[in-house]
């Protein structure tokens, strides 16, 4: 197991498609246990290597790249809340007058799935 911290990719290398598989899955149960969700992760293509060995990239997603951001704004304009979302870099931000508008947008947005993992930072 590797990890390039500049491009937030684990790489993993075993002998085996059964050694591949079980390191994964040992990775995935370790980051289970420390509430990272598994959404966070890109997995890549398993590659033959030389030596007869296989590799994996792993990639880490940090922030909401932007066309899932559209979509996520669509998605809370169709809410039909007085609230005002906007995208700030790799976040979507979402301000109203009332917090209870807050968290119905809060509450529609965790029961969909955007295939990345949501958090709520303040909505205060």
């Amino acid at each position: 197991i590797l990890f390039d911290e500049k491009a937030n990719t684990i790489f993993l290398r075993a002998s085996d498609d059964l050694k591949l598989t079980a390191l994964r899955d040992m990775l995935f149960q370790k980051f289970v246990k420390r509430g990272v969700s598994l959404k966070a992760f890109e997995q890549g293509v398993v590659e033959p290597r030389t030596g007869d060995t296989l590799a994996q990239t792993l990639t880490i997603q940090q922030g909401i790249p932007q066309e899932k951001g559209r979509v996520i704004v669509k998605a809370i304009k169709d809410l039909r809340l007085k609230v005002q979302p906007s995208i700030h870099d790799d976040k979507v931000k979402v301000s109203a007058p009332k917090i209870d508008d807050l968290q119905a947008v809060i509450a529609a947005l965790r029961a969909q799935d955007f295939g990345l993992p949501l958090t709520v930072e303040n909505y205060r």
